[in-house]
């Protein structure tokens, strides 16, 4: 195989398949056509993906923010872990001013906003 020909860690483009990935798997982790007791390997790989999303400053923030709440969310659903889903929700708070100011008007800073009105405010 000419491994010249597939994406490197910083491309783009694979960070936007990876984040695809991460909701497909968070869907089929949530979703009722996977059996109970088969669903918790697709929240890991979904958790695990969310986090490097997270943490990865070359996507968008509004990305980020998302990636660092979904991952909140299923690191509290598979580990009943509230401190570390904390963290990661205030991760996503940090970057949130970041990501309202990325925009040139204010309708999209609102929508923006709205988009993400489920994060509690840093003010």
């Amino acid at each position: 195989m000419n491994t010249s020909r597939l994406l490197s860690e910083k491309d783009p483009f694979q960070w936007v398949v990876r984040y695809g990935r991460a909701d497909l798997l968070n869907d089929l982790y949530n979703s009722k056509i996977v059996a109970e007791r088969e669903r918790e390997p697709f929240g890991r790989w979904a958790l695990q993906d969310f986090r490097t999303l997270a943490n990865e400053t070359t996507i968008e923030t509004g990305r980020r923010i998302h990636a660092s709440s979904a991952a909140a969310s299923l690191l509290n659903d598979l580990d009943d872990n509230s401190a570390g889903a904390r963290d990661l929700l205030i991760q996503g708070v940090n970057l949130l001013p970041e990501a309202i100011l990325l925009h040139s008007n204010r309708l999209e800073q609102l929508r923006l906003i709205r988009e993400f009105h489920y994060l509690p405010s840093n003010q």
